[in-house]
């Protein structure tokens, strides 16, 4: 389980845990009662094979005998999952109704690689935009500013400063920056790769016409 998903929270892996406590529950049911169990019916292909190899990693599994418990155990982890779950949704809640208001909410996610989420961190790590003049108070303040070194005639490499100007401007700020900008550039390259293969294949489209 642990191998195919990362989170106990994965609606497919709440489902298993809630239904088949044990591979031996799992191998003996169909796969197609299987699948129809955790309502993937019509689930993508990925899911599909997902579910495929659980079941088979179910049927090949020596098992294990349950117990009162283990059962009591499990319940009350998916108790405590279910809470969580519902905790998250509340707090994502009630972020989006506080910075749906708020210009900036908006005009970050304008901004390939930030959606809601990353949109209302930055918004509460760093502020409004408004409170910064230039550019480069921003990359300072988070820390990503570059710095030199000189010494007479050696001038260093431009590394990032990675200091960090007030406490509550933590690592977790610099990472989600870095991530944003990782992204946006993967979707860059993304964009420009099928830019360029769709005017091949609309050349070759017209030369063979």
């Amino acid at each position: 389980m642990d191998a195919l998903y990362k989170d106990i929270l994965h609606p497919e892996a709440f489902s298993v845990f809630l239904n088949f406590p044990t591979a031996d529950d799992i191998a003996s049911t169909s796969f197609d009662k299987f699948q129809e169990s955790l309502n993937y019916q019509h689930s993508s292909i990925g899911a599909t094979n997902r579910i495929k190899h659980l079941w088979n990693l179910a049927n090949d599994s020596i098992g294990c005998q349950r117990s009162l418990s283990g059962d009591l155990n499990l319940q009350l982890l998916l108790e405590d999952a279910q809470r969580v779950q519902s905790r998250i949704k509340r707090i994502d809640h009630e972020i989006k109704n506080q910075c749906s208001s708020l210009e900036d909410y908006s005009l970050l996610q304008t901004i390939p690689g930030y959606g809601p989420w990353v949109a209302a961190c930055f918004i509460a790590y760093f502020g409004s935009i408004n409170n910064y003049v230039h550019h480069r108070q921003l990359t300072k303040y988070a820390g990503i500013d570059l710095e030199y070194s000189q010494s007479g005639k050696f001038h260093s490499r431009a590394i990032i400063s990675k200091k960090v100007i007030l406490f509550y401007v933590t690592r977790s700020a610099q990472r989600l920056l870095d991530q944003c900008a990782i992204h946006s550039f993967a979707l860059t390259v993304k964009k420009s790769y099928f830019s360029k293969e769709k005017h091949r294949l609309l050349k070759l489209n017209c030369e063979s016409n």
